[in-house]
């Protein structure tokens, strides 16, 4: 298990409802915006209207910052629907947003230890490889 799953197990998320049109403000003071998923649901189940992850988006929106915007947009979610009231349906559907706000010591460390055993494979697999993976797990998840 990596720093950040290890953290995150022991970190409470929040889950927010984005409604459409809107923006909602993630503030994480002393911490880092960490966002676990952000998905247009398939609520009603309209088959023109297919549940949307826009997961690594949001995660690449809010990567490395404590305050970040999320907005509903009505585009991502227009779908395929062909009537005008499926489509009606299809955009307002919110965006379903859970994240937690993760300490800068533990997210910091997370990025170090993740470098540390990068560069250790990179260093094992230059000099012809032959190196213990459990012992770079080991290593990697040391303080």
């Amino acid at each position: 298990m990596d720093v950040i799953s290890l953290a995150r197990s022991s970190i409470p998320t929040t889950s927010v409802v984005v409604p459409s049109k809107n923006v909602k403000n993630l503030e994480c003071p002393q911490a880092i915006v960490q966002i676990i998923s952000a998905k247009y649901r398939n609520q009603p189940p309209i088959r023109a209207c297919p549940e949307v992850d826009v997961t690594a988006q949001t995660r690449t929106l809010c990567k490395d910052i404590s305050m970040c915007q999320v907005k509903s947009r009505e585009s991502t979610v227009k779908g395929t629907a062909k009537s005008a009231t499926e489509r009606d349906l299809c955009v307002r559907r919110p965006l379903h947003l859970t994240y937690a706000c993760v300490p800068k010591i533990v997210y910091n460390s997370a990025a170090r230890n993740s470098l540390v055993v990068s560069s250790a494979n990179n260093n094992a697999a230059a000099l012809g490889g032959g190196y213990n993976t459990q012992s770079l797990k080991q290593y990697g998840s040391m303080g």
